[in-house]
């Protein structure tokens, strides 16, 4: 058990699923040397740099500085837009919907009155950007481009436009209206900030995009929304105190990635699916989708992600998740203490009267717990996380968990759960078709792409 959550495997297991379905004592035995391997390659790129986020939890300062660039805000900003993509976006999206004073359905009146409204912009689709920039005000909108390396195409289009249409409105006080998050010593996004004298922030360099949640690609969007980062922070911390050994059982991280590894290999349940009983939790789905599918995802190598909201998935994919193609592991994220709650009045709603004097937080609660016993039932393999609330301390606690999870998971299956190196060549593709370079690759590119739109 973890100090801000609880992991429940016995729903994979082969006591409960059976043998053909489920893993049993005897497959865990024998993977321990591959857990106590995968513990050890962690280590390593530790200290090669490579897994900062481990340590991101431990960095006070990162606090203070995004604490001090949102009080900056305060009473002068009505909007701040988040332009990022994958990883610089995702990350402050799990954060904001499950944490910012708003709430998950996103009710007006929720903010405090000097505190901006935030969007999080992750497309450069001009028939989003543009009404954007037209309904804005240039001098009450703040925007923070976020690139850990600075070569983001989406964002740099953006960023762009945005520059452009701000020194028409505003003159030299543009630059009061832009915040840069980056690497803190290379690439042209952290040149332009040292260029132009911009506020900027710094994403460690020995954390990746997509490990990013708790750097201040998140934090500072966070912090701008009243969300209490040290207890984030502090969460997270407490959790990774407990991912150091190579013991699954004394190592949550470990077995979490180990059962999803072995139903994998062993009991061919290669695609993973996320369900998340809680509306403030349905961005973070997403941003675990990347996370997985991303960092696993190489050398033939790795697994599908399905994210999905509990419990609207019962509407839509759980005849599939049911009887559907047996090759899915399923992972129930419930929230015990939902904060408010609804009694429901006697006698009854029509149809169900055996509700009343029952809470929609009962109703939501056994929703989940129906739904994980009637997939336990068809075979297909449970795993259970349980928060005890949905605050900063629990969810930072679930990000580490997951980071570490996935960190774990790669050298288990032999590959670098670091880069990214089929995302990173449909971006050369890009920018070769916008002009950078001697045009070689552009030649290759648009011979590719005519071929595909000839009949066969």
């Amino acid at each position: 058990m973890g100090a801000h959550y609880t992991l429940e495997t016995g729903g994979a297991s082969a006591e409960v699923i059976g043998a053909a379905n489920g893993l049993s004592e005897a497959d865990l035995e024998a993977a321990l040397p591959r857990a106590e391997r995968a513990e050890r390659a962690l280590v390593e790129a530790r200290e090669e740099g490579l897994a900062g986020f481990l340590d991101t939890p431990l960095h006070g300062e990162m606090a203070d500085a995004v604490n001090e660039a949102a009080a900056a805000l305060r009473g002068r900003c009505a909007v701040l837009v988040v332009c990022g993509m994958g990883g610089s976006a995702l990350g402050a999206r799990a954060l904001l919907d499950a944490l910012a004073p708003e709430g998950p359905v996103g009710l007006p009146g929720g903010r405090a009155a000097d505190r901006p409204r935030i969007l999080v912009l992750d497309t450069a689709d001009p028939a989003v950007v543009a009404p954007l920039l037209d309904r804005l005000p240039a001098d009450a909108t703040t925007w923070n481009f976020v690139s850990k390396s600075g070569r983001t195409l989406e964002t740099a289009a953006v960023y762009g436009v945005v520059r452009s249409r701000l020194e028409e409105a505003l003159g030299a006080g543009w630059r009061e209206r832009v915040v840069v998050t980056t690497d803190p010593a290379e690439g042209p996004l952290r040149e332009e900030a040292r260029r132009e004298r911009l506020r900027s922030l710094e994403i460690p360099p020995s954390v990746g995009g997509r490990f990013s949640a708790l750097t201040p690609a998140g934090l500072f969007p966070a912090a701008a929304a009243g969300v209490d980062v040290r207890a984030l922070l502090r969460g997270a911390a407490e959790a990774a105190a407990g991912f150091v050994s190579g013991d699954p059982d004394r190592n949550e991280a470990l077995r979490l990635a180990l059962w999803l590894v072995l139903l994998a290999e062993r009991r061919g349940r290669r695609h993973h699916c996320m369900a998340a009983y809680a509306r403030g939790l349905a961005a973070a789905t997403e941003w675990w989708r990347q996370l997985w599918a991303e960092s696993l995802g190489k050398e033939g190598r790795g697994f599908d992600a399905t994210a999905a909201e509990g419990p609207a998935f019962q509407h839509s994919l759980l005849q599939l998740w049911m009887q559907g193609p047996a090759d899915k592991a399923f992972v129930l994220v419930e929230v015990e203490d939902p904060g408010a709650d609804l009694v429901v009045d006697a006698p009854g709603p029509p149809g169900a009267p055996w509700l009343a004097r029952r809470t929609l937080g009962d109703a939501h609660r056994a929703l989940a717990a129906g739904t994980a016993a009637a997939l336990a039932a068809a075979g297909r393999p449970v795993l259970r996380i349980r928060l005890p609330s949905l605050g900063p301390a629990p969810l930072g606690a679930f990000l580490q968990l997951w980071m570490t999870a996935a960190a774990l998971a790669g050298p288990m299956i032999g590959v670098s759960p670091f880069g990214q190196p089929g995302v990173e060549e449909g971006k050369r593709n890009a920018a070769a078709l916008l002009g950078e370079g001697e045009g070689d690759r552009r030649s290759r590119v648009e011979s590719l792409l005519d071929r595909m739109r000839r009949p066969r």
